[in-house]
């Protein structure tokens, strides 16, 4: 029980939710806060219990801070609720006491689909490039067009951008013409602490550093389907010493510089491989992944040809990745990919 209690914080976090799972299962998080751990249990020591406490009410603490307003809360839900099926039955091991059966979760939630491949840079579902998909599917492509002509801040962009934007949106034009405005909006702003994001350059405040980190580049070479990738090596990103503001600005510039390579509608894709082989607990940034979610797939929808995310060590495919996983759209989800070095 100490080894299982004091691995890390976010581990102790994890034994919080286990001492308390039947409440995170039937009650919301906001109820399960006011109901004491305290209780007379036979299963934990005095100790366990006020750990238990401790680490329960930090928990909640950091997620009612750090929750985002326009975030799926019933997708989270569900993530704390993968998260304590895959970790109460060794909890419980630690104890002695027998695991609960979390009957609603099925196992392909559990297990991260791993996928070997000798040229890991291949992998795709996409059978056909979307650019050359039809506008057909979209009835009110025309009206969207006549939207965007009219709008001088829009009326740059490319039919095929429209298109992307369109798949983004399910073919709505009133939706796709408020993100594409969103998406405007964004790069034209203040924002991560710079006069407009749009204008980030590696000569930028704060980017020499992300730079020589080295924890994310564009590499010299195309992948084999001729796609640019962003390389990034996790073990390499230190959340205390990068805010959440100077690492995103980082991922925007990046991320353009990847689309700049692009030529629609020849190649319109670019792949993004994780290294996570030397990654720690501590590496492991929630907010940041958020905001690099959200970017990616409000911003650049379309634009992700295949994730990789390579020698993802076992606390990660049982710890984060059942978190991540729901903040995730299905078309992105099917895109993504865990790849093994070969031995």
């Amino acid at each position: 029980p100490d080894k299982t209690l004091m691995g890390s914080m976010r581990l102790q976090r994890a034994v919080a939710i286990m001492g308390g799972w039947k409440g995170l299962v039937d009650r919301s998080k906001g109820e399960l806060a006011a109901e004491t751990l305290a209780r007379s249990d036979s299963t934990l020591d005095t100790r366990g219990v006020q750990i238990l406490q401790s680490e329960l009410a930090k928990l909640v603490l950091a997620e009612t801070e750090e929750e985002d307003a326009a975030g799926d809360r019933a997708s989270e839900e569900d993530a704390w609720r993968v998260l304590i099926c895959e970790w109460t039955e060794a909890i419980a091991e630690a104890y002695g006491t027998p695991a609960p059966i979390c009957s609603h979760v099925a196992p392909s939630d559990l297990t991260p689909v791993v996928t070997p491949s000798s040229e890991p840079f291949a992998l795709s579902n996409n059978t056909h490039p979307t650019a050359m998909l039809s506008f057909k599917e979209f009835p009110e492509a025309d009206k969207l067009r006549e939207w965007v002509r009219e709008n001088s801040e829009l009326n740059h962009l490319t039919d095929y951008d429209l298109y992307r934007f369109l798949v983004l949106r399910k073919g709505d034009a009133s939706k796709t013409l408020a993100t594409l405005l969103a998406h405007w909006n964004w790069l034209n702003s203040p924002g991560y602490g710079v006069a407009r994001v749009g204008d980030v350059t590696a000569r930028t405040p704060g980017m020499q550093n992300q730079i020589r980190s080295g924890k994310c580049f564009l590499l010299n070479k195309c992948d084999v389907l001729g796609r640019p990738v962003v390389m990034i090596y996790a073990d390499k990103h230190d959340p205390a010493a990068s805010s959440v503001d100077e690492s995103t600005l980082f991922i925007a510039m990046c991320l353009q510089e990847a689309s700049s390579r692009l030529s629609d509608p020849e190649s319109c894709h670019f792949s993004v491989a994780f290294d996570l082989g030397k990654a720690s607990l501590r590496n492991i940034d929630y907010p940041l992944i958020k905001r690099l979610i959200y970017i990616l797939t409000n911003f650049y929808p379309e634009r992700l040809g295949v994730m990789l995310l390579h020698d993802a060590p076992s606390y990660f495919t049982g710890l984060c990745w059942p978190l991540i996983k729901p903040w995730l759209n299905p078309n992105t989800r099917n895109k993504i990919h865990f790849t093994r070095s070969s031995s």
